[in-house]
């Protein structure tokens, strides 16, 4: 391609016609020629007559003049000028343009700028008449693409797509260094600002250097990422990180989208991560009632948004809605040794904890109730009861003095065998068990070590507590 300055030109043999419009200028004067000049006595009738209708002796310099700068235009018109033209590609390059995209999750935010940049690649080797090798960053083919036209190039980058994935620089390294592939004269890699495989990112780098010139296109802020969100005190928090060396902006808005009764999201609350001087994270936090939030279907950047900018809320940020029926601390503050205390400090955490009686918490309608040494259960609360165990409802009931003593009197059920209680797991013994009496089985038994993975892991057990009275299952062949 021949330029002069900012004017390029991609056929640059047609100007030679330019040279011809001397002898255009020459022709287009001597064609007609002149008329001659006779004498004719006859004339002499014609004198004194007006004729409106005249023709220049010769066409007027002006029209020749026009007549030429529009014939030169046209020249110049199949000569194909380029105002600006892109020079990505050495002017000495020979062999085929390699153009990498890394079409991951973070080339996102600014795709469009991306794909511009390669199909003005694309049309300056089509100009210069090289091939073109298309890769994506990240390799779904076994096989290394081969070199193809630029025209067929172009439609390929235009229906080319960023996907929820990072790039593989390892596989794309291998697939240079396979013999079935075919050595790029020259590189234009649009990377998309992280080191993903920092090792083998630089190798890369080499080793398409080592092909022949190498151009690097990065973007002009690496993208962002949302960390899964978590719940914090009642709170939906959310973490954004960014690159070490990304000083702007300090602040960005996330969003807090839920599913729309119809098609498509909602919007229901935005909240700012604010990043202190160098910090390479942000926290936003969403102050939302515990209904809102187990409607929360994922979080996401509201500016520059990315697969990568995006994170779904799982079950982990919904606090679901249960009960804690205690009949020893009904319509009181719980005192700290009560097991409704010790229940909601466990549950709080995960839960939206409601505590009262027994029919209060069925016309809520939890996902889950916590009996707390629950005697007999009779009447409509029964009934009410075992309806939400049959819709889908879990039931956890604690063992106690009170289920001990319904045992005792065989008032678990209205079945006349005891223990067969279609709210309890298994049936019951009854009686149970008495450790330490006159008439006992055994010494009490103390506290065991704890589950090194359970929820009471790293602490001792106290020596002062004991157990004295079981609630045991009746064995069976299936228990």
């Amino acid at each position: 391609m021949f330029g002069l300055g900012s004017l390029g030109f991609v056929a640059p043999a047609v100007l030679l016609g330019l040279i011809a419009l001397p002898v255009l200028w020459w022709l287009l004067r001597a064609i007609p020629p002149s008329p001659k000049t006779e004498i004719f006595p006859g004339v002499r009738l014609l004198l004194g007559l007006d004729d409106p209708e005249r023709e220049a002796e010769r066409t007027p310099w002006w029209l020749l003049l026009l007549r030429v700068v529009a014939i030169g235009a046209v020249i110049i018109g199949f000569a194909q000028p380029l105002l600006n033209p892109s020079q990505r590609l050495a002017d000495s390059g020979e062999g085929p343009v390699l153009v990498l995209m890394d079409a991951g999750w973070a080339s996102a935010p600014d795709w469009q700028a991306r794909r511009a940049a390669a199909a003005a690649t694309i049309e300056e080797a089509g100009r210069d008449g090289r091939p073109v090798i298309l890769w994506r960053g990240t390799v779904e083919t076994l096989a290394p693409p081969g070199p193809m036209a630029a025209a067929e190039a172009r439609a390929a980058i235009e229906a080319m797509r960023p996907e929820a994935l990072r790039p593989d620089r390892a596989a794309v390294l291998a697939l240079l260094d396979d013999p079935a592939a075919t050595p790029p004269g020259e590189t234009l890699w649009l990377h998309d600002g992280l080191a993903h495989e920092a090792e083998a990112s630089a190798a890369l780098a080499e080793r398409l250097a080592d092909f022949g010139p190498l151009t690097l296109i990065g973007p002009e802020a690496p993208a962002m990422a949302v960390l899964p969100p978590r719940l914090e005190e009642g709170s939906l928090v959310a973490t954004v990180i960014r690159t070490a060396d990304q000083t702007a902006p300090d602040s960005v808005t996330l969003a807090a989208l839920a599913a729309a009764d119809g098609a498509g999201e909602r919007r229901i609350a935005v909240a700012n991560a604010d990043f202190a001087a160098g910090a390479e994270q942000g926290e936003a936090r969403f102050d939302l009632p515990s209904e809102l939030i187990g409607t929360v279907s994922r979080i996401t950047l509201t500016e520059a948004p990315s697969p990568g900018g995006t994170a779904l809320a799982d079950a982990a940020v919904r606090r679901v809605p249960v009960a804690v029926v205690d009949p020893s601390s009904v319509g009181e503050v719980a005192p700290l040794t009560s097991a409704r205390h010790y229940l909601t400090q466990a549950l709080e955490p995960h839960a939206d904890v409601r505590a009262g009686t027994l029919a209060d918490a069925l016309e809520r309608e939890p996902s889950a109730i916590f009996l707390a040494d629950y005697g007999t259960i009779d009447g409509t609360d029964r009934e009410a009861l075992e309806t939400f165990l049959q819709d889908g409802g879990l039931l956890v009931r604690f063992a106690g003095p009170r289920l001990a003593g319904a045992l005792a009197a065989n008032t678990l059920a209205s079945q006349s065998v005891a223990g067969a209680d279609p709210l309890l797991p298994v049936r019951l013994r009854r009686g149970g068990r008495t450790l330490g009496g006159a008439l006992a089985w055994g010494d009490p038994r103390t506290l065991g070590p704890f589950d090194p993975d359970g929820p009471f892991r790293r602490l001792l057990p106290p020596d002062e507590v004991d157990v004295r009275t079981q609630v045991l299952a009746d064995p069976s062949p299936d228990l």
